[in-house]
């Protein structure tokens, strides 16, 4: 997966819903990360605040299938 695709899979995570967002390590801000390549190297910063980044990413978010993950939730939902 290059980075461009990373990229595309934080987002998808970011904006599921389904999950708890990336977020800020400041105490007092706990803003949605976003994420973009620097020198190659994927970078997760905070918007709000202006004064996070961090370029650990866990693995589940790139192992995360939203379109998986919805089907089934929307199969569950329909069983009673």
């Amino acid at each position: 997966m290059d980075n461009e695709q990373k990229i595309e899979k934080i987002k998808r995570w970011q904006t599921s819903g389904y999950v708890h967002e990336l977020t800020c390590g400041n105490d007092d801000c706990r803003g949605i990360l976003d994420a973009e390549i620097r020198n190659d190297e994927i970078v997760l910063f905070c918007p709000e605040c202006n004064n996070y980044e961090q370029t650990f990413i866990p693995e589940a978010v790139f192992k995360f299938d939203v379109e998986a993950y919805e089907k089934a939730f929307k199969n569950f939902c329909k069983k009673d």
